[in-house]
Order: C-alpha cells, then structure tokens, then sequence
C-alpha cells in the first residue's frame, strides 16, 4: 500500500507521528511516580525517531535480550518519504542505538518478529511494482543489528497482495505464519476480489514453507492477522473480519 492509498484518519495520525516506546508501561498511568506503583516503567524512547515510526513488533529470546523491529519514516532532500526497517535491542542493560536493518522503500513497511533456532525471524512486506510481496528473512540473534547479517529476502506470500502478516515459533521450532492476501472469486473463477487469511508452516527456520492454507474466505475481506502458540502447541490466530485494506472496500 502507498501512502496515497493508507485511510489516515486524525486520531491514527495522531497515535503514529510519536516514537516507538518499550512496551514497558501501563495502559492508565500517565507519570512515572504512577507507573513505578503500578509495576511498570517509565516509558522510554527506543526508536528516538526525528518523523514517525509505527508498526513495531517485539520477541524476548532464551537469554531475556528484548529485540524490536518498527517501520522508520525518512525523508528525502526532495521532500518526498521512505519507510525502512529499523532495529534496537535491550541487553538488560540499556536499549541499543536504532540501526536501519531493511532498505527504504516508498510503501509503509509492516514487519513481525520471532526466535528461532538462534535466529531473529523477520516477515515483512515489500513492493514489487503493481504488488505487495510478502517476504521472509533471518539473521543471527547477536548480529540481528547488522543489515548485511539478513539473509537475501524470500517471497512467502501467495498472489502478491498482502497487507500484514504475524509469525510465532513453537516450542519444537516449526514456525507459523499469518497472512492475508488476494482471495479467490468463486464467481469470476479467478485470483482476486476481497483478501482471505492464509497460513503457512516451516521446520527448518523458513527456508521452506508447507503450502498456502486459506482459513478465512471471506466475503468482504480479511485483514491484521495474530497468531500466537500456546504451551501445548495448538495455534490460535485473529484477524480483522469484513474489509480489505489494500483495495479499501468491503
């Protein structure tokens, strides 16, 4: 999606125009002094960003190291924007400088994040001419800050118009991907219409992924799906249910 095509409305361009935050703080307490007494926090600026950043995702991997990923916004000397990927890491200690992982691009990046194997997993999207890819990449854990440590990404989406995906790891390393994407037109017979949700699996860290699986085909479109594991390894996943954000119906 372009910005020219994203619906922004006032209170989302409000809520976006501010800094990627550690997710550290309660919903209510608006002062420290109140945050300490709840448990949590003090919020603080992980991506300390000079435009926007939205869209962050975070995982914890075995050793408590917290990674965060969110889409930076960068604006050129001609006055027109980028959005790459951005990455910081809480050693226990303090939060990393950001670091750009991803490279610009004129589309809003949306991006999740897992652990794998020793691995940082990463899906995101990225345009490629008239579509919307979706691609997979991983870098190790201790070099997850270093772009050339990213593997080259790899296209995992189905009919190249995916808006969002989520990604979890369970406990014997399979990963799980969530995606929306073209549906199918029962009518017309073809690839198309409003975006159904899809889901994919790999054992072996993404380098290969089980075949696309339709869950949701929906009459007025999917969309923002989650997907979580839970200790007993059963999947459990949600999404938006009645619009399309790519083509703005339903």
């Amino acid at each position: 999606m372009t910005h020219r095509a994203y619906v922004r409305s006032p209170v989302s361009i409000a809520a976006l125009l501010g800094c990627v935050v550690a997710l550290l703080i309660a919903v209510w307490p608006p002062a420290a002094t109140r945050a300490q007494e709840s448990g949590w926090s003090a919020p603080i600026s992980v991506s300390r960003s000079p435009l926007r950043s939205w869209f962050p995702d975070i995982a914890v991997d075995a050793t408590g190291k917290v990674h965060v990923v969110w889409c930076e916004t960068e604006r050129r000397r001609d006055g027109r924007e980028d959005e790459s990927i951005n990455y910081a890491r809480w050693d226990g200690y303090h939060w990393s400088e950001p670091r750009n992982i991803v490279a610009p691009q004129a589309d809003v990046r949306r991006n999740a994040i897992a652990i794998g194997d020793s691995e940082l997993l990463m899906a995101h999207n990225q345009t490629f001419m008239a579509r919307m890819g979706l691609v997979f990449t991983t870098a190790p854990l201790e070099q997850a800050w270093l772009a050339p440590a990213w593997t080259p990404p790899r296209s995992v989406n189905a009919f190249g118009g995916t808006y969002m995906a989520d990604i979890t790891v369970d406990a014997e390393g399979t990963a799980h991907l969530l995606f929306d994407d073209w549906g199918y037109d029962q009518e017309l017979d073809t690839v198309g219409g409003f975006a159904d949700m899809y889901y994919r699996r790999s054992t072996d860290n993404g380098r290969s992924w089980s075949v696309p699986v339709n869950l949701s085909r929906s009459a007025g479109g999917s969309s923002r799906g989650q997907i979580v594991v839970d200790p007993s390894g059963g999947l459990h996943a949600t999404w938006d249910e009645g619009w399309d954000r790519l083509s703005g119906l339903g």
